[in-house]
């Protein structure tokens, strides 16, 4: 009897974390990215949400062209147009924005993007969300692996009273070979 009282409470409780769980970003804002061609979402712990697809293509490409290995040090406002980003020699280390951004009304900045693998061979791209409050990547994700793609990505959920820059890094799969990326990337609202 004790047994078949105990195998009931235990099948409450676990039922009832079951019928508990919410998305990853239902409890929380925290800042988290979506493609543009996907639906699937990651959070900054890597939890992942279902999403509505998004255009993946941007307006023209133009503007300065820049990017650095350090993060920056002025903003630049997107409300006045869109940034493109040189993304030449793109390796696993981060790649920051020239700027940092602060994201629309609805706390969203978006990325376009198109890259090519320096070798041929498929690799991934990284995105990131540097807080310049946190100093710390808050948000990434991370293509396909390919050797080529154009597409698109989008931060969402950011704090619209925080600065934020956009990092890029290639992601290889072999611990023995490093491959590189270049193309260009625009942010904008």
């Amino acid at each position: 009897m004790k047994k078949k009282i105990v195998s009931l409470m235990v099948a409450v409780i676990l039922s009832a974390f079951t019928f508990t769980c919410v998305p990853a970003n239902a409890a929380s804002e925290q800042p988290a990215a979506i493609s543009g061609t996907q639906t699937t979402v990651w959070t900054s712990n890597m939890q992942s949400t279902a999403k509505n697809q998004l255009s993946p293509f941007p307006p023209t490409l133009g503007g300065p062209v820049t990017r650095s290995t350090t993060p920056p040090s002025g903003y630049w406002n997107l409300g006045g147009g869109y940034y493109s980003a040189d993304l030449q020699l793109v390796g696993p280390a981060w790649l920051y924005t020239n700027y940092y951004f602060s994201p629309n009304a609805n706390g969203i900045i978006n990325v376009y993007y198109s890259y090519r693998s320096r070798t041929g061979a498929p690799t991934k791209l990284r995105i990131g969300a540097y807080d310049m409050s946190q100093r710390r990547i808050v948000a990434t994700w991370t293509s396909e692996h390919l050797s080529k793609d154009t597409s698109s990505m989008h931060f969402y959920n950011l704090s619209k009273t925080t600065k934020y820059a956009i990092a890029f890094t290639c992601v290889s799969d072999s611990t023995t070979r490093t491959d590189q990326l270049s193309g260009d990337a625009t942010i904008q609202w």
